[in-house]
Formats: structure tokens, sequence, C-alpha cells
């Protein structure tokens, strides 16, 4: 667990300033399919800083799936493998994730 939190950190902090409208440069990431179902949590520890949950597609398409409020969790059902990106103002990206087994993430 301290290893994926700390692998979500470091990726985080390879941003690249926002150009248009994504913050997290993710490259050619993408979620691969599988029947493997699983969920994740999100943990804003932030006192002040929304932040929105991106699924990245079959094709590397990012979605928004949810707006989390500072102090608040979000539970998030998703399949193994399938990739996301965490984001929050002003064009800050807090974490890169591929999902490979139920896990909290704590942003701060």
């Amino acid at each position: 667990m301290k290893r994926l939190l700390a692998l979500a950190l470091f990726l985080g902090s390879l941003t690249t300033p926002a150009l248009a409208t994504q913050a997290c440069n993710f490259g050619n990431l993408l979620s691969v399919n599988s029947d493997q179902a699983v969920k994740f949590t999100i943990d804003n520890r932030s006192s002040s800083r929304t932040l929105r949950l991106y699924w990245i597609d079959f094709n590397g398409n990012p979605t928004l799936y949810a707006e989390i409020a500072p102090r608040a969790k979000l539970e998030q059902g998703t399949y193994l493998g399938h990739a996301w990106i965490v984001e929050s103002d002003p064009g800050r990206c807090d974490a890169i994730f591929v999902v490979g087994t139920q896990m909290t993430l704590q942003i701060r």
C-alpha cells in the first residue's frame, strides 16, 4: 500500500503545466480490458482543493467520473488494469495510476 501511494505521488510530480484541459501528462497510457472487478478509494485530505477523478478509456481518452470535495472520500468501482488520473486546480496533477488491486489513495 505504501509503495502504491509513493508511486502515485511520484507520478503526480511528473507533470507539465496544463496547456488545455488536462493537468496530467499521461502520455499513451490507456486502460486494458478486464472482467475482474475491484474497488479503490480516493481520500481527499486537502482542506481547500476539490479533486477531479478521470478514467482513461481503452483509446487513451480521459473521461470525468467524479469530483471529490475537500475532506471527502469516494469509493469507485472499476476493473483490474484500468488507468485513472486525479487532478485539482490550478492545473495540478495529483496522481496517475493503474489499478492492480483494491487500494486507498490519500491525496493531500
